[in-house]
């Protein structure tokens, strides 16, 4: 277990401010608990955040209890604990260069930005002088607006949002915002209670939340993202595509390809061939690469920016030369991975049974569309636990900062990656299906540059083996 730093709580007229302490979630560091809002610094904090949004054109209604004052009583309700506002999947969060400014700009204010891929309700929270803002991401699906399960609103009450007055500022709201409210808090919304429920126990309301939106709607929303990253992998690449397109996948997907060595090369030429099949993705990231300066970067790199660039809640890992044998392998490992539920079993990832093909005889079978059997059954086993075919749960991977970017080249980075999953509470769960690891040229480790790469890696591996978290105090993963 990783050993955090205990720092005293603050006091601050008799309420408790969280400290900025790793025991903590990072949802709650520096945010008050209980007591009551201090409206002054709130209403500075909702301020700069509107100014923000609204320099980068970033639409966002006030939600919940924010919008219940500001509607009700014309102010912040006192016993509040933060302030709630709406933001829209399809208009913002997806142009991904305007959140992260919108971010360095309400850093330099002075907030604390917590990211919602920390999260497990994948929400951004900003934390200034104890007060927090939390931004709710719902997605469009038919015509409702939807937040997970739970949370669900026709759209005509955000398609066309009204305009309040409220703290000397003009904030959009829902269309008919007393109407939202009676349904989101019940017909006694404009009574103040603050033992009230947070959302309306209506028997009718509770049926219509909790009537599945899977069974109706679940194909619009990504569950699982497959990431593949690709460096000059050209020869096994369109067997592995092949392989992955006959996998029986009971849920929606994305498949994201990362070409991380030059955009001419013919990756994204074999990747079109399967684009509508595997709902592809195709990101060239070797934008630092010229024809004659390779410069050759750990794999752990890229998957970070296939990660964080993934919009499923499981990541599937499969390296370009892991090739299917059997077309229910995916399926098989997403028995692990509840669905349906909100209810996840615990922190897991998992692993196949693989066999290697040292000798290349099933790469050139299935050149010659001559895949066998039993060639299969005469390969020896791949030992190990890297992620040359993973899966696990995307917040697992987020929360221990990804895999180091301080590693060069090759070796070493896909070992300390599985080691700190393990070492932040993950357990190895091995799941009976067959995958074959393509041959490909192997490394040359004996020539002086492999060499110097290894050993620094090695060193490196070696010097933080043992702490969970990376890239501490800088960005990564990104695209």
């Amino acid at each position: 277990m990783q050993n955090y730093k205990k720092y005293p709580l603050t006091i601050e007229n008799n309420t408790v401010i969280q400290p900025f302490d790793e025991s903590i979630v990072p949802w709650e560091r520096g945010v008050r608990k209980g007591g009551m809002m201090n409206k002054k610094v709130m209403t500075e904090n909702l301020l700069d955040f509107k100014e923000v949004l609204d320099k980068h054109n970033v639409l966002f209604l006030l939600f919940a209890g924010c919008l219940l004052g500001a509607i009700r009583e014309k102010d912040f309700i006192s016993w509040d604990s933060d302030i709630d506002v709406i933001c829209f999947n399809e208009w913002s969060r997806r142009d991904h260069e305007k959140m992260k400014k919108v971010k360095e700009d309400l850093i330099i204010k002075g907030f604390h930005a917590v990211d919602s891929n920390e999260c497990p309700l994948h929400n951004d929270f900003f934390v200034r002088n104890g007060e927090k803002i939390e931004i709710w991401w719902f997605d469009k699906i038919d015509d409702e607006w939807v937040f997970g399960n739970t949370l669900r609103y026709k759209t005509e009450f955000f398609d066309t949002p009204k305009e309040i007055d409220f703290l000397g500022a003009q904030f959009k709201v829902p269309f008919d915002p007393e109407k939202w409210l009676e349904l989101h808090y019940g017909k006694d919304w404009k009574t103040p209670n603050p033992q009230g429920e947070w959302l309306s126990q209506d028997p009718v309301e509770v049926e219509r939340r909790n009537h599945p939106i899977e069974q109706i709607k679940v194909e619009n929303v990504v569950k699982l993202s497959i990431i593949m990253t690709a460096y000059k992998k050209n020869e096994t690449l369109p067997f592995v595509l092949s392989s992955l397109a006959r996998q029986i996948i009971p849920c929606s997907y994305e498949t994201i390809v990362l070409n991380d060595y030059l955009d001419n090369d013919g990756t994204k030429e074999i990747c079109e061939k399967y684009e509508k099949k595997l709902n592809i993705r195709y990101l060239f990231i070797g934008k630092r690469n010229v024809e004659d300066n390779i410069i050759r970067r750990a794999t752990v790199a890229a998957i970070n920016i296939g990660v964080r660039e993934a919009q499923g809640e499981i990541i599937i890992i499969n390296s370009p030369e892991i090739y299917h044998a059997e077309d229910n392998n995916i399926v098989n490992i997403l028995n692990l991975f509840p669905l349906e539920s909100k209810i996840r079993y615990g922190k897991i990832i998992t692993y196949p049974a693989r066999v290697r093909d040292d000798s290349g005889v099933i790469l050139e079978a299935l050149k010659e569309n001559k895949e066998s059997k039993e060639k299969i059954n005469l390969l020896n086993k791949l030992e190990g636990k890297f992620p040359f075919f993973l899966a696990f749960y995307k917040q697992d991977f987020m929360a221990i900062r990804g895999g180091d970017e301080d590693f060069v080249g090759n070796a070493w980075d896909d070992q300390d990656l599985t080691d700190r999953l393990i070492l932040s509470g993950c357990k190895y769960m091995e799941r009976d299906v067959e995958v074959i690891h393509l041959y490909h040229p192997r490394l040359a480790y004996n020539t002086p540059e492999i060499k110097e790469g290894w050993e620094y890696n090695k060193k490196l591996y070696d010097a933080r083996k043992g702490t969970i978290l990376r890239n501490e105090h800088r960005e990564w993963g990104i695209l």
